[in-house]
């Protein structure tokens, strides 16, 4: 089977690529890469992958290669609506990839994530943004950082179930549709429970203090436009409700979540951005009597 993949060197597309070159060796994949840097982190890691060199607004190049294709995923930037077109000739991301029907010939599916955690296994960005942020300027700030009464919540999802979603997916599709439903019934949520972010401010900032990177284990609340002066974003990220429910996945595919928690992944997120930081001593700066 052919496969044409975008987004490879990023966090759910490294990942989602990594499990698919796992369970199927025997596919032919080509990979759209930006630049000679990143097509260098991709061959390293999977030699057999073929490389074609652009970028998602390279229209020409995305159609030519998604014609060649027998399953196409789009794992690269989820609002690019050139890209989209040119994958699917029709109008704007979530309606373009849902309006393509060639009588049974072509099928599409979406797969929306929720908050994901987790370490990837791709070959270029390991990390997600959510709770590697609030990781990261807790550090910064010194304290764990709450937004309001820190009751909003958030579906959840490993990283690596959510690629083994994809590998689903794409077997489903390179066996004529399998069991999957597609274009107006194709749209797929991925999700192991709830997070509420109160809480994981709390693991964030306990972690943080047992690993020695702060003095105690305090969190701060913090108004909306309190958190926008630490970072700009701080609001949509760990202040707003966001729920879905993963019914057609496990109905349909037998899709099921089972890897760790997220409450068991916050060391690792910590250690990680504490690293960044230079919060962490390495042995050599010991040896070298440097710290």
């Amino acid at each position: 089977m052919k496969l044409f993949v975008t987004g490879s060197t990023g966090y759910i597309g490294g990942d989602a690529i990594h499990a698919i070159v796992k369970a199927h060796p025997e596919y032919e994949i080509t990979a759209l890469v930006r630049n000679t840097d990143k097509g260098a982190q991709v061959a390293a890691e999977y030699p057999k992958v073929k490389l074609v060199y652009g970028d998602l607004d390279s229209s020409d190049l995305l159609e030519e290669e998604s014609k060649k294709a027998d399953v196409v995923c789009h794992w690269a930037d989820a609002d690019h609506e050139a890209s989209a077109k040119a994958i699917n000739h029709q109008r704007n991301v979530d309606k373009i990839v849902q309006s393509v029907r060639d009588g049974h010939t072509v099928k599409s599916a979406i797969v929306c994530p929720p908050c994901i955690y987790g370490a990837g296994r791709g070959p270029g960005n390991q990390t997600s943004v959510q709770v590697p942020a609030l990781a990261r300027y807790t550090l910064q700030q010194g304290h764990g950082i709450q937004v309001g009464a820190g009751k909003t919540f958030w579906t959840q999802i490993h990283v690596h179930d959510l690629s083994d979603l994809y590998l689903k997916l794409v077997e489903a599709a390179s066996d004529g549709g399998g069991s999957a439903t597609w274009n107006d019934e194709g749209y797929y949520f991925c999700e192991a429970g709830d997070l509420v972010w109160g809480d994981v401010a709390r693991q964030v900032a306990q972690s943080a203090h047992k690993q020695g990177f702060l003095k105690d284990d305090q969190v701060k609340q913090y108004s909306p436009d309190e958190v926008k002066k630490i970072v700009s974003y701080g609001p949509a990220l760990w202040g707003c409700n966001s729920r879905c429910r993963a019914i057609r996945a496990g109905k349909l595919l037998g899709w099921k979540a089972c890897s760790p928690s997220l409450k068991e992944e916050i060391d690792a997120t910590v250690l990680v951005e504490a690293k960044k930081q230079e919060l962490v001593v390495g042995h050599a700066k010991v040896a070298a009597g440097e710290a």
